[in-house]
């Protein structure tokens, strides 16, 4: 599963599925005005808001969530490949908290479109624990539990994520999600000089009582890079990304989130042998 990160450019995500991407992350379902919220699945997603496509600078309309799903069934079609969506649940309990739950609005639009079943090309994922509890019950698709290398999810603070990603918490994961998707650091962490180091065993761990696991996100600059993998001492300098996503990809993940589609589909292809 290769998964391009969140973004509200259809042009951008056009090229990224015409590259090999096969989901594209969707950020939020409510998103919070002033002293109003607003319903992107009724009133669209930000249509009164750009979003800027980093690579030509050029600011264009934001993506509504209906014309993501649409987009990515136009692609599969065109393709032959199947590409889906991996919609996240941004602060829902806040959302909650003022009337504006999630759950019933997004798994509306996706009914819409006839995703409903465990097979469909739909991951939902949120770093919050008891909005996909709630949700389990009332879908079949995938849910995907969200973890930060440290913290605590904000509607459980009597919880850490460290904790969560135990072979004893992911246990208690396994009863309402499918998978995991951890900060990559905590399926390889970091050297004190800053390399990669020895993997943890989270992915077996979780492989073991059945979650899929697909660690976030990786970025070609060297800001994000392992030392060994900058290209040098410019932040924005571009590395070799593809190295560090293979020694992720060589623990037996099961998915990567990146923001370059194309380094990414390369590093799949050379451990797949494709």
């Amino acid at each position: 599963m290769l998964a391009i990160g969140a973004t509200r450019s259809l042009r951008r995500l056009r090229r990224a599925f015409g590259m090999g991407c096969q989901h594209s992350e969707y950020a939020g379902v409510f998103e919070k005005f002033g002293d109003s919220a607003r319903n992107p699945v009724t009133v669209g997603r930000i249509g009164i808001q750009v979003a800027c496509d980093d690579e030509t600078g050029v600011f264009l309309q934001a993506a509504t969530l209906a014309e993501i799903i649409e987009l990515a069934k136009s692609a599969s079609a065109r393709t032959g490949r199947t590409i889906g969506i991996y919609p996240e649940t941004k602060h829902p309990s806040y959302f909650a908290s003022i009337g504006l739950p999630h759950e019933a609005p997004l798994l509306a639009m996706l009914t819409r479109f006839g995703h409903v079943t465990k097979d469909a090309p739909i991951f939902i994922q949120s770093f919050e624990v008891e909005n996909l509890k709630a949700l389990r019950p009332k879908t079949k698709l995938r849910l995907i539990q969200l973890m930060d290398e440290k913290g605590s999810p904000a509607d459980r603070s009597d919880l850490t994520y460290p904790q969560m990603a135990t072979a004893e918490g992911l246990k208690i994961v396994a009863t309402y999600a499918d998978g995991v998707g951890p900060n990559k650091a905590m399926v390889i962490p970091r050297t004190l000089i800053g390399n990669l180091g020895t993997p943890t065993t989270l992915v077996a761990d979780a492989h073991k009582v059945g979650l899929a696991v697909h660690p976030w996100t990786f970025r070609r600059e060297n800001y994000f890079l392992p030392l060994v993998q900058k290209s040098g001492v410019d932040p924005r300098g571009i590395g070799d990304v593809q190295a560090e996503m293979k020694a992720f990809l060589a623990t037996g993940i099961d998915g990567i989130f990146s923001d370059n589609v194309a380094e990414a589909v390369s590093a799949r292809a050379n451990i797949m042998g494709e």
